[in-house]
């Protein structure tokens, strides 16, 4: 066997893992598509954004990603490297915003990520991409203009 062949075999063997990472916890999640839900976490207040700008996501902000099916919600922070690390324990707080204070380890995934570690099981709901911006968070559509 030549390298080409056992790295492709690398890669093909990789990709499954992912694969099976990814249906184990759609699974978990329940029947049907689950709900999606972002929140920028900025001023003590979790933030809901608008569709169109789900997937993006600045350097220096924190953001909460909730995904809720019908048997499971997946809750993940996620972390950009920009942020000063003074202000990271700080903001996990907007975890307990957004739960009201609640955790239920048998229905609940909590987990955080910071930019760079993000897993394809997190990268599935973002259908159009996951882009991250340097700086503060802008509204996509103040960018354009």
């Amino acid at each position: 066997m030549d390298s080409t062949t056992s790295a492709n075999q690398d890669m093909e063997k990789l990709a499954n893992e992912k694969r099976k990472n990814v249906d184990a916890l759609m699974t978990k999640l329940g029947d049907g598509t689950p709900k999606v839900d972002v929140y920028l976490c900025k001023d003590d207040k979790n933030i809901k954004l608008e569709t169109h700008e789900y997937g993006h996501f600045f350097q220096g902000n924190v953001y909460l990603i909730d995904i809720q099916g019908s048997k499971h919600r997946y809750l993940i922070q996620w972390f950009g490297p920009r942020l000063p690390s003074d202000e990271v324990s700080r903001l996990r707080l907007h975890m307990d915003i957004l739960t009201g204070g609640e955790f239920r380890p048998n229905e609940w995934t909590r987990v955080s990520v910071k930019q760079g570690h993000e897993d394809d099981t997190l990268l599935t709901f973002f259908e159009d991409g996951f882009i991250c911006h340097d700086g503060e968070y802008q509204c996509l559509l103040d960018r354009e203009n």
